[in-house]
């Protein structure tokens, strides 16, 4: 690319394992475009770059600590509200000593908040520009305090397509927002010919304690199913699987290994959390989703999804694993015109610090 390298900071939001999956797309190119890249995050996201990139330098910055112990996601988050500010003040304390200790000439933060410095470059990445909130109050609320803080980045950069039909519906649309840009499909999979000899795979992510629900209810489905079923936890943490002859478990596993997997697998189960999409539409398998309780934006994204490219889910309190085999589906993209992620506005972006 150019022959100035730069040094940059990733700073991304632990939620689960999606912002940490699709940054390491950006975090790959520019490192092989030659750049100093340098990792900043918390918990199983930073855990899992340490782990796809073991030669970069990393950071652990504060964790916002948002789990789902009740049914509303309004509800947790409202709980977690002083320590969602302590959590943004410190982050942004952080973020500027970084950027000072090691010269830091493009912040990119991937959904967290404060991860700005008004003397450097500073792009923020997120799908999520219009929040599904049905009170119009909180709505304009929640989405007013997201929008306050996008505009202090220089730049907001979409993980969707640029069209008419996005993966991710209103949610990415950017009527409201200046100095956009889309940058295509964050994914590095790709469909392989290989033989399919999984027959249900479910790739499980997200805040506990819904990831741990869910991987139990999997396991009893498919022990009294007998229904053979490998599952991805998506975490390190060690818990009972209370494993049977019907059930294959792996814990935090890298891009290669994931993909190997999605490859061997007749269907997937997995939650539309938005990452685990963008993945779906990049390598299209037979899938079937289960939202998360109470959180608002993947509700949304299962209905959208089916609307729009005729997959199928259920909540998770009525899910059957019996069902979702005969059920799921692939998806029907004819509506969209297929996109490579784009990222040349980074690339454009560095020629101009």
């Amino acid at each position: 690319m150019q022959e100035t390298k730069k040094n940059i900071l990733v700073n991304v939001l632990n939620w689960g394992l999606g912002h940490a999956v699709r940054s390491s797309v950006i975090i790959r190119r520019l490192k092989e475009d030659g750049h100093r890249v340098y990792i900043a995050s918390d918990g199983i996201a930073l855990r899992f770059l340490q782990k796809e990139f073991p030669e970069l330098p990393s950071y652990e910055l504060p964790a916002y600590g948002i789990n789902y112990k009740r049914s509303s996601i309004l509800l947790n988050v409202l709980v977690k509200t002083p320590k969602i500010l302590h959590t943004i003040i410190k982050e942004k304390h952080i973020t500027n000593q970084l950027c000072k200790s090691l010269d830091i000439d493009l912040l990119i933060s991937d959904n967290r908040l404060a991860c700005y410095n008004n003397k450097v470059a500073s792009i923020y990445i997120s799908h999520q520009l219009e929040l599904p909130i049905q009170n119009r109050i909180l709505a304009f609320f929640a989405n007013g305090v997201h929008r306050h803080f996008i505009r202090q980045y220089h730049h907001c950069c979409i993980p969707d397509l640029n069209g008419h039909l996005k993966l991710a519906g209103r949610l990415s649309q950017a009527s409201s927002i200046n100095k956009v840009t889309y940058l295509g499909i964050l994914s590095e999979l790709k469909t392989n010919s290989i033989e399919k000899d999984i027959p249900v795979l479910a790739v499980l992510s997200g805040p506990e304690p819904q990831r741990s629900h869910l991987e139990q209810l999997l396991i009893q489905q498919s022990k009294a199913s007998r229904i053979q079923l490998t599952i991805i936890r998506g975490t390190d943490r060690k818990q009972s699987t209370n494993g049977h002859e019907y059930l294959s478990s792996y814990d935090l596993l890298d891009r290669k290994e994931i993909q190997h997997l999605m490859d061997r697998s007749e269907i997937v189960i997995s939650r539309p959390g938005y990452t685990s999409l963008m993945d779906i539409y990049a390598q299209p398998t037979k899938v079937f989703f289960i939202p998360t309780p109470g959180q608002w934006e993947q509700e949304y994204l299962a209905k959208h999804w089916a609307e729009n490219f005729e997959t199928n889910f259920s909540a998770q309190k009525s899910f059957s694993l019996k069902a979702a085999v005969e059920q799921a589906s692939y998806p029907d993209f004819s509506k969209t015109k297929q996109k490579q992620n784009d990222l040349s506005y980074l690339q454009t972006r560095l020629l101009e610090i």
